[in-house]
């Protein structure tokens, strides 16, 4: 049933919309048209992100700026140029700052000798990849689901590293 279940998933992905469009956006960044119109707009999106934040580098063009000066109405599909253009660089190493000691915390919990902490930290590692893969193709700082996820991770990963924020540490 199990192997069922995953070549179920497989034809499921391979047939699907989203796969056509992550296979055509390999030929747009070989220079090719990519023939998915979605991904021409998006890169589109990312020049205009880029632009926007080279206009104001420092603090970026405010909340939500993107969608109102971008030139699409809309988000930009993608975490790191929608920080740079909205919040500059103070807000994009703000996030990625909070994301890069999660990784901290979690890592020092992976190296440790206790295997119920090695197994721990291994699930934490895999949500913080799977967040910061998936903030690279859409706006994923807005959602609530993976605030929840990273102060679950932060706050547990803390707690168990035995650090404190006082200097002391927990026992």
């Amino acid at each position: 049933a199990g192997l069922l279940a995953v070549l179920t998933v497989i034809y499921k992905i391979v047939t699907g919309a989203y796969f056509e469009r992550f296979v055509g956006m390999f030929y747009g960044l070989k220079g090719q048209y990519s023939g998915e119109a979605s991904f021409d707009v998006r890169l589109q999106m990312i020049f205009n992100g880029l632009e926007m934040w080279f206009r104001s580098p420092l603090f970026g063009s405010g909340n939500e700026a993107f969608s109102l000066k971008g030139g699409f109405g809309t988000y930009s599909h993608s975490t790191p140029i929608e920080l740079l253009a909205n919040y500059g660089i103070l807000g994009f190493i703000g996030y990625y700052l909070f994301l890069f000691l999660a990784f901290r915390y979690t890592w020092g919990l992976f190296r440790s000798g206790n295997d119920y902490l090695r197994v721990y930290a291994i699930w934490c590692l895999l949500a913080l990849a799977c967040i910061t893969f998936w903030g690279l193709f859409a706006v994923c700082y807005y959602e609530k689901t993976v605030g929840m996820v990273l102060a679950v991770v932060v706050g547990l990963s803390h707690h168990y590293s035995g650090n404190s924020f006082f200097g002391r540490t927990y026992q």
